[in-house]
């Protein structure tokens, strides 16, 4: 038996849309640590939950990703995700 498929959106109670956050933040570490340890890459992983929770996950010091995202975003390969400007990170970083 194969999994659900569903429509993507905002999941209205907030009791069941934090639970679903939670493991899917989880969820997303786990696929950032297994890159990192498989493929011998360095993986920094920055979430704002709720009420502006932060967590971070890095494979290396988070300063050090960070300053080598910022000396090398020009090369950056596309992704069909938004990026994001160095005015965005920093204001992330900061606070």
């Amino acid at each position: 038996m194969g999994r659900r498929k569903f429509d993507i959106g905002l999941i209205q109670n907030e009791r069941c849309r934090q639970v679903t956050f939670s493991k899917r933040k989880l969820g997303v570490i786990r696929k950032a640590t297994e890159l990192s340890v498989l493929c011998n890459s360095d993986v920094a992983v920055i979430i704002f939950g709720g009420k502006n929770k932060l967590s971070i996950y890095s494979s290396r010091p988070i300063n050090t990703l960070v300053s080598r995202y910022f000396e090398n975003q020009h090369k950056a390969e596309a992704s069909p995700a938004r990026s994001i400007g160095p005015h965005e990170l920093a204001s992330a970083h900061t606070t």
